[in-house]
């Protein structure tokens, strides 16, 4: 039986203009940045705001928590307000995110600053991505992976830039730089309609979709517990472990490398292997990647392998879900909040246990994310056909 495929309605005016193409892929480097100067930072927070590491390491996960809400908004309004409008305010909203964390000198308007950093983040991403998915001149493959290129590009660049520069400038930085880019995306037009999709009486049905999905769901809220644990807490394992603040942020950038690096690596790799192979191969890899983190020793080398173990699972898993559940209308929506909340979830809970063990709390919680995302790769594939 064939599967059916989602029928969209047509859009009336629908066209990103070349400048605001443009600031899309500027938006994304921007985002990259941002994600990715969390980690050498919160040392930085630490001693600016005068408070521990504990207290700033929360900001990270209420970024991701608001980046949630800014998904959360787009889907409630993205039929009602023009998209440029919407996705202009994210960029926005982002861009003076980024400025509070790199001008304010207390907790709480670094507090802020995360907050719309991450909110801005969400309703940009979510708009972006959306719009330029039915764009029907931009519309492709090749260019929405170059788009989401971008953002890794932002997240190798910005921690070279703090180690030269120091924390305050490089988010300055990503604040300026999104400022100037936000104008340009009013040029987008129209606003995205309604889809309709197909029922395929082939799909399981009751308890059995209901335990796939669930197992989905736990597959991407422990894969973004990696990423954002790890982006988040690896340059301040690094340096409590000795090494120097400029060090940890180039250590932090080459992990956003090689995690950017290896979903390329793994195109041609897609090819000849299933998704459904390929994730469960790479997830029960960033199991002995994350214990390694906890061997002082070898100092950056498990984050590099955790980051290219975990990196593939995100994309291939997504064509894994379309194939395992075709007609589970809102199935990419519902892991996408499952992922921003193990994005928010992990990193606090890790920034909670190093308040009461230390940082060895960075390899526990980081243990338990890739535990979880081994044991649902398991679980879906006994579930799912070969």
């Amino acid at each position: 039986m064939s599967t059916p495929t989602p029928q969209r309605a047509i859009e009336a005016d629908t066209a990103f203009t070349p400048a605001s193409l443009a600031a899309s892929f500027v938006m994304l480097f921007v985002l990259g940045g941002g994600v990715s100067l969390y980690g050498p930072s919160l040392s930085a927070f630490a001693d600016r705001f005068d408070a521990s590491l504990a207290v700033v390491g929360t900001i990270p996960p209420a970024g991701a928590v608001a980046s949630f809400f800014g998904v959360t908004i787009w889907g409630a309004l993205d039929q009602r307000v023009a998209s440029r409008t919407l996705i202009a305010t994210g960029a926005g909203t982002t861009a003076t995110g980024a400025l509070l964390l790199g001008l304010g000198q207390t907790f709480s308007v670094g507090m802020v600053g995360g907050l719309l950093l991450g909110g801005g983040f969400g309703l940009m991403d979510s708009g972006i991505n959306t719009r330029l998915a039915r764009d029907a001149r931009y519309s492709s493959a090749a260019l929405l992976n170059a788009l989401h290129g971008t953002f890794g590009v932002g997240a190798v660049a910005f921690p070279l830039l703090y180690s030269v520069t120091g924390d305050r400038i490089a988010w300055v930085t990503v604040g300026l730089i999104g400022a100037t880019a936000t104008p340009l995306l009013l040029g987008i037009r129209g606003r995205v309609v309604d889809e309709s999709w197909a029922d395929d009486p082939g799909m399981p049905t009751g308890r059995a979709k209901r335990r796939l999905l669930i197992a989905f769901l736990v597959l991407y809220f422990a894969y973004l517990g990696i990423e954002a644990g790890a982006g988040t807490w690896m340059a301040s394992a690094l340096i409590s472990e000795g090494m120097s603040d400029g060090a940890a942020a180039r250590w932090t950038s080459a992990f956003w490398l090689v995690f950017t690096a290896s979903r390329f690596v793994t195109v041609p790799l897609a090819r000849r292997v299933s998704a459904r192979r390929l994730v469960v191969l790479m997830a029960l890899l960033t199991i002995p990647a994350a214990l390694l983190t906890g061997i002082a020793s070898l100092q950056a080398l498990p984050y590099l392998l955790l980051g290219a173990a975990a990196s593939p699972i995100f994309p291939s898993g997504l064509v894994w879900l379309a194939k395992a559940l075709p007609n589970v209308r809102r199935g990419t929506s519902y892991v996408m909040m499952a992922a921003g909340v193990g994005a928010a979830v992990v990193p606090a809970g890790i920034s909670a246990g190093v308040g009461w063990i230390g940082l060895d709390a960075v390899t526990y919680g980081l243990l338990l994310s890739a535990v979880a995302t081994g044991a649902a790769a398991v679980a879906i594939r006994r579930r799912t056909a070969a």
